[in-house]
């Protein structure tokens, strides 16, 4: 799942963090990529006073209550300052947002949330999490914002991308892989209810429509199948390929030979490298096993050993001819 929506200021600095993280060789100023969170109270004002921001825990309180966020706060003390280029503004901001975050936590601001559930899925992604309720409570203050924000605001979907604009990590990617989670521990209950409170929220939930396929295949499967059936239908081969390789694994489920062997022999033809043809691969072998068709399995497998890396690709090649044989019943 691709990144769609665009990305907010501090939200873009936790982004620049996470990539020089895996790649420390990036090239940035340290202060770009520096957890504040880790710093004393008073080297943060320290900092701020080598821009001539004269601030203590007083009067930085007593100017936060006179604005909502950290951001209007940032405006108000540096807008009008012709000194300060857009790099002093941002480290300004950055330090602002920090001491803010900590001297003024009952004013959660929208992106002092973000900020926060950014932290919480780099815990989760990194299994650091020591409260995995944590992630669970994040997860319940995003619809109860989310709520409130379709109820107020231009509608769901525009709340949920400006709640994600706020997310340096693709949070409708993070949930998506979270209720994959849920789903891999059998939490099939949990799993249902987010699928079904999130998917309103999003302006094109495909993803979540085989999340709940997922569910329902583990216990009412003739349902899991006539919902298959629609998302099949309303969605054309090839456009996204990411996703046709997700809607076949979803097929595999639920499907009988006949109908497995159609949805492979429609969304091979669109396959362009060996990854995909992989993972194709994969799901085939797994569908196989499930229908205790071991033999054939174990020539799904010989196909898997088979590839070439860099070798050009064919969706019409000998391999390809030969899966379509395997899966196909007379």
């Amino acid at each position: 799942m691709e990144r769609e929506t665009p990305i907010e200021r501090k939200a873009l600095y936790n982004l620049l963090r996470m990539q020089w993280l895996l790649d420390p060789t990036l090239e940035v100023d340290p202060w770009q990529v520096q957890d504040f969170r880790t710093l004393p109270l008073e080297e943060l004002f320290d900092r701020l006073q080598e821009h001539e921001l004269w601030l203590d825990q007083a009067r930085f309180i007593a100017f936060a209550n006179e604005v909502d966020t950290p951001e209007e706060l940032t405006e108000t003390l540096v807008g009008d300052r012709e000194d300060l280029d857009e790099i002093d503004e941002d480290l300004i901001y950055l330090l602002i947002f920090e001491l803010w975050r900590r001297l003024v936590p009952e004013k959660q601001s929208l992106t002092i949330f973000c900020d926060e559930l950014d932290q919480l899925i780099l815990g989760y992604d990194q299994e650091t999490l020591s409260d995995i309720g944590d992630i669970e409570d994040a997860i319940d203050n995003l619809l109860a914002i989310l709520s409130d924000a379709s109820v107020e605001g231009p509608g769901p979907n525009q709340a949920f991308e400006a709640l994600a604009s706020g997310c340096a990590n693709d949070l409708e990617s993070f949930l998506y892989d979270y209720i994959q989670d849920l789903i891999q521990e059998q939490q099939f209950a949990y799993a249902q209810e987010l699928v079904d409170e999130l998917a309103g929220y999003l302006k094109e939930p495909k993803w979540f429509y085989l999340l709940k396929v997922q569910i329902l295949a583990h216990e009412e499967a003739n349902i899991a199948e006539v919902l298959l059936k629609k998302v099949w239908q309303n969605y054309t081969r090839g456009e996204d390929r990411e996703f046709d390789l997700a809607l076949l694994a979803a097929c595999a489920l639920v499907i009988d030979d006949a109908g497995f062997y159609e949805a492979v022999n429609e969304t091979l033809p669109h396959l362009e490298n060996h990854e995909e043809w992989r993972e194709l691969l994969i799901t085939s072998r797994e569908f196989l096993l499930r229908q205790d068709r071991d033999q054939d399995a174990k020539r799904a497998e010989s196909l898997l050993e088979e590839i070439v890396e860099g070798a050009a690709f064919s969706p019409h090649n000998s391999s390809a001819l030969e899966l379509l044989e395997l899966l196909r019943v007379d």
